[in-house]
């Protein structure tokens, strides 16, 4: 070996064991920097013949010029990554409508007042009351009262729902923002990625902050991602939404019965998922038109507000049906209960003032065909009205017990979703993550062969002392 060659070695040997260090270093210093993924270079033996060196060798010797960095390079799995996208998903999916669907069965229950099953049944146990005591005008009063209760129960709920609904499209809106953000920082990183690899310095920190913003965005929705030759291709539901630099869209939009869409912009396609793994805007679209208005797919399906509304229109048209053909105490009849013209669980009102104005007596037909009150002591009509509890209050309870049900599931959805993340994501640090007991041990690694190196320098300088003594 010429003296040359083992200066060769000697210092390409420093070279790759600074590098080294530089990496290991870099590692333990980004220990806890979220988004950070692991380095480590991949060394290659350097020939001679590559080197430039001239320099003529004993016959038969191997010829090399020591070692060199290959590249340097992040230490990942992209099926792990890939699994970790679409668990993701899900979690984005189940927790933020187990979030949403919490909020609305806190709505259901007491909010400074009794919960809409409770006020529905003490209004027909007041009528139960009116009917055992039909001329007491004290327990009229009360009926009037608890009839207040259950349409400012329906009032409040119609009301807050739909306040609800509202800030839920607004949530909607800011998500499919955020992830237009995300898909254009994408395609700008794509360009910072590629040039940095054509002018020979892979930008890792780029890469890094694209990874993450990948990750970020499967919360939104279920993304598909494919490295190529102009950077990473992100797809969703089948739909490119980065390709190289160029970017696509989604938007938002609202039909006239308060119905929420997401498109591709520009190209008029619908965003569709499977239910569950559709991410955080899935989760939102489908709380706003499924859980709160109805379901197109399923038109038997109502959703709570149109259930609500439902309600209300069933409790004003049954009682009305049974009080107009009844008689109050000062022997009128034909009047309303309820406000005829409010249908809705937003416009329910007790149209009766008085508690004279209840009409707890029935009727019957005197000798000459004349429909008469059967007197003031008479409570037919009370029990006709109390009679239609069940119905009101199946509808109520059907309610309550399809959102405790739906938030249950999306409550169980998202535990688990959360346990496989958890797992994946674990199993993604185990490789990807710094170890800094590895990290050290690569330290000391290095820092040994850069010792050993600099004796190889060492001894050529020694060599070469020789020779330029004799």
């Amino acid at each position: 070996m010429s003296i040359n060659q083992l200066i060769e070695i000697g210092r390409s040997s420093l070279r790759t064991a600074g590098a080294g260090i530089n990496t290991a270093g870099q590692n333990i210093a980004n220990a806890e920097t979220a988004g950070y993924t692991r380095r480590r270079i991949i060394q290659e033996p350097k020939a001679i013949v590559s080197s430039g060196i001239q320099m003529r060798t004993p016959w038969n010797q191997p010829l090399g010029a020591g070692v060199g960095v290959a590249a340097f390079e992040r230490v990942r799995d992209a099926l792990l990554l890939s699994a970790s996208r679409e668990a993701r998903s899900a979690v984005g999916s189940s927790t933020e409508e187990s979030k949403l669907l919490g909020a609305i069965q806190e709505m259901l229950g007491p909010s400074g007042g009794p919960s809409l099953t409770d006020a529905l049944g003490a209004y027909y146990n007041a009528w139960n009351d009116v009917a055992d005591h039909p001329t007491d005008e004290g327990v009229r009063w009360t009926l009037l009262s608890r009839a207040e209760t259950v349409a400012g129960a329906l009032n409040r709920l119609d009301t807050e729902l739909r306040a609800f609904t509202d800030e839920v499209r607004g949530e909607l809106q800011s998500g499919v923002e955020s992830a237009n953000g995300l898909i254009d920082e994408i395609a700008a990183l794509n360009v910072t990625i590629r040039e940095a690899r054509f002018s020979g310095a892979p930008d890792l920190e780029a890469e890094d902050r694209r990874d993450q913003a990948i990750q970020e965005l499967a919360v939104y929705m279920p993304v598909k991602v494919q490295d190529g030759p102009n950077g990473m291709a992100v797809t969703v539901g089948g739909i490119s939404v980065v390709q190289g630099d160029h970017a696509t869209h989604l938007a938002v939009s609202q039909s006239p019965d308060g119905k929420v869409a997401v498109q591709f912009a520009g190209l008029g396609v619908p965003y569709a998922a499977p239910s569950g793994e559709d991410g955080r805007v899935g989760a939102w679209t489908r709380t706003i038109n499924t859980t709160l208005l109805h379901d197109d797919a399923d038109p038997t399906k109502d959703g709570l507000l149109t259930r609500l509304d439902n309600l209300a229109r069933n409790l004003v048209e049954q009682t009305n049906a049974a009080h107009t053909a009844g008689f109050d105490l000062d022997g009128n009849t034909g009047t309303a209960f309820f406000d005829p013209a409010g249908l809705r669980a937003g416009t329910i009102r007790v149209a009766v003032t008085a508690p004279r104005g209840v009409a707890a007596a029935g009727s019957m037909t005197d000798a000459l065909g004349n429909t008469i009150s059967r007197g003031p002591g008479d409570s037919t009509t009370a029990l006709a009205v109390a009679g239609l509890r069940t119905g009101s209050e199946r509808e109520a309870i059907d309610s309550g017990v399809w959102i405790g049900a739906k938030a249950r599931q999306a409550g169980t959805a998202a535990s688990a979703a959360t346990a496989s993340a958890d797992h994946l994501e674990a199993m993604e640090s185990s490789l990807s993550g710094v170890s800094l007991d590895d990290e050290l041990a690569n330290l000391i690694q290095y820092q040994q062969a850069y010792a050993a190196s600099a004796r190889i320098l060492n001894t050529a300088q020694e060599m070469m002392d020789t020779l330029l003594s004799l």
